[in-house]
C-alpha cells in the first residue's frame, strides 16, 4: 500500500495527463449529444480528475487492490447530467456506441433495487483506435476513463455527500441515514418529475385535437395560445404585415414540444393580457383576429411606429389584439382603464402611450358612429 506521500507524488505526475483526457471525452461526448440535447433533456456535459485526497480514500477502501495511483479506473471522470431520469438509459446507449467498455459497469442503474443512494449508470471506458475525425491521440491510448451518467437530482445528491459524508472514515449512524433518506426523496422527485412531463406532453397533444374541433372549449393559456398561433394561418399573416409595415422580419420565440414550457414567456403575456380584456376562449381570439384585422393594424401602426432590432416576436399580433379589445369595451375612461392595466410601460412613457391610445379609439367609435 503507497504511503500518502508516495500517493501524492504520482498523483501530481500525472494528473495533468487526465485531466487532460478528461477534458477530451467531454468535449467529445458533447459534441456527440448535441443533436439529441433537447430530446435526451440534458443538462450539462463536465469532466475532471479526481483530486488527490479521494484518489487516496479509494486506494484506501480498496485495501490493496491498485498499486499505483494510475490504476484507478475513474482518476478522469466525465459527468453527464440529464433532467430526466427516463432519459439515463438512453444516454447510455449513446455513449456505448461511440466508446469501449470496460467488462465491469460500476453503476446498477435508477431503477436497480439493489442501489439506494447515487443512482447513477457509472461506465469505465476508453477510446476506440480511431475517432471519426481523427485518430486518438497517442498519449491518451492507455487511458480509462468513469463516465456517470444521472439525473440533475442524484448530481445534486452526490455533491453533497461526497465532502460531507464520503470523506468521513466511521461517518455516524445519523449522519449516513440521514443521506440515505434524502436519496429516497430525491428519487421520488425524480419520477415526479417524470410523470409531470408526460402528463404535459399528453395535454400539448390534446390541444391540436381540440384546436380543430372545439376551439370554443379552450381556454386562453400558455400552451393552447402557442398551438393555436402555430396552426392557424391567419395570426401569423397578421405577424407579417405588422413586420412588413416597419421593414421588418419576425423572429421566433418558440421551438419544438420539449422545450414550449421554458420558451413562452412572451406568449405566457399575450395569454394574460387577452383574459384582461375579457377574451376566455381561443375560438374568440380566432373570431376577433377575423374579424378586426384593420384595426390590429392600425393599433400595431400608431402605438409602435418605430423599429425594433432583431424583429418583432411571434404572436405580436395577439398583443394588438388586446390594445384593440379594449377599445371596444366601454367608455374612453374604462378602455382607458384597461389599456393601464394590460401595458408594461410606466411614467411618462406611459402617459404618452395612453395618448396615442386614446386617439386609435376616438377614431375607431367615430367610423363606427357614421
Amino acid at each position: 500500500m503507497l504511503t500518502r506521500r508516495e500517493l501524492l507524488q504520482q498523483h501530481a505526475e500525472c494528473i495533468a495527463l487526465y485531466e487532460g483526457f478528461a477534458a477530451l471525452l467531454s468535449g467529445l461526448l458533447s459534441d456527440w449529444l448535441q443533436p439529441r440535447w433537447t430530446e435526451l433533456g440534458l443538462f450539462s456535459v463536465t469532466g475532471g480528475a479526481k483530486d488527490a485526497g479521494r484518489a487516496y480514500r479509494k486506494m484506501l477502501r480498496e485495501n490493496g487492490k491498485y498499486e499505483r495511483v494510475s490504476d484507478l479506473p475513474d482518476l478522469a471522470r466525465v459527468r453527464v447530467v440529464t433532467y430526466f431520469v427516463d432519459k439515463v438509459d438512453k444516454i447510455v446507449d449513446v455513449i456505448k456506441s461511440r466508446l469501449i467498455m470496460s467488462d465491469r459497469e460500476e453503476g446498477l442503474g435508477p431503477g436497480d433495487p439493489r442501489v439506494f443512494g447515487f443512482g447513477g449508470r457509472k461506465l469505465l471506458v476508453r477510446l476506440p483506435e480511431h475517432l471519426i475525425r481523427y485518430p486518438v491521440p497517442e498519449q491518451f491510448k492507455s487511458c480509462a476513463a468513469e463516465i456517470q451518467v444521472c439525473t440533475i437530482l442524484q448530481h445534486v445528491w452526490a455533491q453533497m455527500e461526497h465532502p460531507h459524508y464520503e470523506g468521513h472514515f466511521g461517518a455516524s449512524w445519523e449522519l449516513g441515514r440521514g443521506f440515505y433518506r434524502m436519496a429516497g426523496l430525491l428519487e421520488v422527485a425524480d419520477h415526479e418529475f417524470v410523470r409531470i412531463r408526460t402528463l404535459s406532453e399528453e395535454r400539448i397533444d390534446a390541444v391540436d385535437v381540440r384546436l380543430k374541433a372545439r376551439p370554443d372549449s379552450l381556454p386562453i393559456d400558455v400552451v393552447t395560445l402557442y398551438k393555436y398561433y402555430r396552426s392557424e394561418r391567419a395570426a401569423a399573416s397578421l405577424d407579417s404585415e405588422i413586420a412588413g409595415m416597419r421593414a421588418e422580419t419576425v423572429k421566433g420565440t418558440v421551438k419544438g414540444k420539449a422545450e414550449i414550457i421554458a420558451d413562452m414567456h412572451f406568449m405566457k403575456m399575450c395569454a394574460s393580457k387577452l383574459g384582461i380584456v375579457g377574451l376566455q376562449t381561443i375560438g374568440e381570439v380566432q373570431r376577433q383576429i377575423e374579424k378586426n384585422r384593420v384595426l390590429i393594424l392600425k393599433m400595431a401602426k400608431t402605438m409602435s411606429p418605430t423599429s425594433i432590432q432583431g424583429g418583432i416576436m411571434e404572436g405580436t399580433c395577439l398583443l394588438y389584439l388586446s390594445y384593440v379589445t379594449a377599445c371596444l369595451r366601454g367608455s374612453l375612461n374604462d378602455a382607458c382603464e384597461l389599456f393601464r392595466r394590460i401595458d408594461v410601460s410606466s411614467g411618462d412613457v406611459q402617459k404618452r402611450r395612453v395618448e396615442l391610445f386614446c386617439g386609435v379609439y376616438q377614431e375607431i367609435h367615430a367610423k363606427q358612429k357614421r
